[in-house]
């Protein structure tokens, strides 16, 4: 086989990864298994040198604790379940360990995913339309009923992550990057996150939409009427919300609930007609998930987070709540308290880490990437789903160990 053509066949199997693992996510066995028999050729035909990562190692490292943490779990079948969904932390950082010998241009990386997340937004919009015709609905076209393969919240990173990293192709001149395309496929992947109604997701659009034209301000017009912009923004973004019903309704909910959890928080978590909405639910599930960490900072054990939530909720008279055996909302808390306060330390190293080399090395999209996880981790239980796992685990992974690829300025890479 000749260097370049192992070299092309990597970069097609890692857009491959990506193709399989959003659109047939069920199938996400396949997809390890074409890295699997990719990384045996190269082995055998040498085409590959081991380069050990520290960063990546975290990873294998947070799987690790999951393993131990598993002896002192209730529920057997619960936690082989967590085996198998977390093995990605410990599949693609070993994959990872080997990397080609040969310059890489990860064309069809990066053109897989996107072809990706554009068949899944056209897959949302056909399912919706479809469900318009019977029901005569506008529903039909927010959030699960729109987003049915994937949830809400991780479908729109899908969307977001598309927008940053096409228009990042577009900006370095990579081939085939037309405005042509680019332009009606971000007022897609843009009306995609709208549908999604992940209010988390909204929010990442719209901060990272806000500083990239705040940058693009700055070169210009200068930075005195720049910070003018900056300072307008707020109170613009807050009239948009208000002139959108489904987003003012999202809105006064959470303003709602806060004002009466920052008054009487025994009160409200023991109100059981709090429970009925988005904004409440995370504020109790914040609440008594603090709680439990606190009594319990060494972790609880694999797969019985929901035990202790459970007696908690139902010690507050949540019995409604209780039932629903809702996750903390929140990754920070849900893995110290299943994994304890230094599964948790490891998590937020494995941040530090990321962010540190992406803006060391100038790395965007990696920062990127690094700051939508930590930034949807405090909203959501990101790395519990199969969607999260993935497509974080693979990009941070992929960024970390081809960092010298995707930097601004030719550094060394760090590790």
């Amino acid at each position: 086989m000749k260097n370049y053509s192992y070299t092309k066949i990597f970069d097609y199997c890692l857009g491959a990864f990506s193709i399989i693992t959003i659109l047939f996510q069920k199938q996400a066995a396949l997809a390890y298994l074409v890295l699997f028999v990719l990384l045996i050729v190269g082995i055998s035909k040498k085409k590959v040198k081991f380069t050990f990562n520290f960063t990546t190692f975290l990873f294998v490292l947070f799987y690790g604790f999951y393993v131990f943490y598993a002896l002192y779990t209730n529920h057997v079948s619960d936690a082989l379940r967590y085996f198998e969904n977390k093995l990605t932390f410990l599949v693609l950082p070993l994959f990872f360990f080997f990397l080609p010998k040969e310059k890489m241009a990860f064309k069809w990386t990066i053109r897989g995913f996107l072809i990706a997340v554009f068949l899944l937004a056209i897959q949302s919009l056909v399912f919706s339309f479809s469900n318009y015709f019977k029901t005569h609905e506008i529903g039909s076209f927010i959030s699960t009923r729109f987003s049915y393969q994937h949830h809400p919240s991780y479908a729109s990173v899908f969307y977001t992550f598309a927008l940053f990293i096409s228009w990042n192709q577009r900006k370095k001149n990579a081939e085939n990057y037309s405005l042509y395309w680019l332009i009606p496929f971000s007022f897609l992947i843009i009306f995609a996150v709208l549908c999604c109604m992940s209010l988390a997701g909204l929010l990442f659009l719209i901060l990272f939409l806000l500083a990239a034209f705040i940058h693009f301000l700055s070169t210009k017009i200068g930075k005195k009427k720049t910070l003018l912009f900056t300072v307008i923004s707020p109170i613009v973004f807050y009239v948009l919300v208000l002139i959108t019903p489904p987003l003012k309704s999202q809105w006064d909910d959470a303003k709602h609930f806060t004002v009466d959890f920052i008054d009487n928080p025994t009160t409200f978590v023991s109100d059981t007609t709090n429970a009925d909405n988005g904004s409440s639910v995370r504020l109790i599930m914040w609440t008594i998930s603090t709680q439990v960490l606190t009594e319990h900072p060494l972790g609880v054990g694999t797969a019985n987070v929901d035990d202790y939530l459970y007696a908690k909720l139902t010690k507050l008279k949540q019995y409604k709540l209780a039932k629903k055996y809702y996750n903390p909302h929140n990754q920070y808390l849900q893995s110290g308290i299943e994994i304890g306060i230094f599964g948790l330390i490891v998590l937020l190293f494995l941040l530090f880490k990321g962010i540190t080399i992406a803006w060391k090395n100038r790395n965007y999209l990696l920062l990127f990437v690094v700051l939508n996880l930590a930034f949807n981790m405090l909203f959501e239980s990101m790395l519990q789903r199969q969607s999260g796992i993935i497509f974080y685990t693979f990009w941070i992974t992929f960024f970390v160990a081809f960092g010298a690829y995707f930097t601004n300025e030719n550094k060394e890479k760090a590790l």
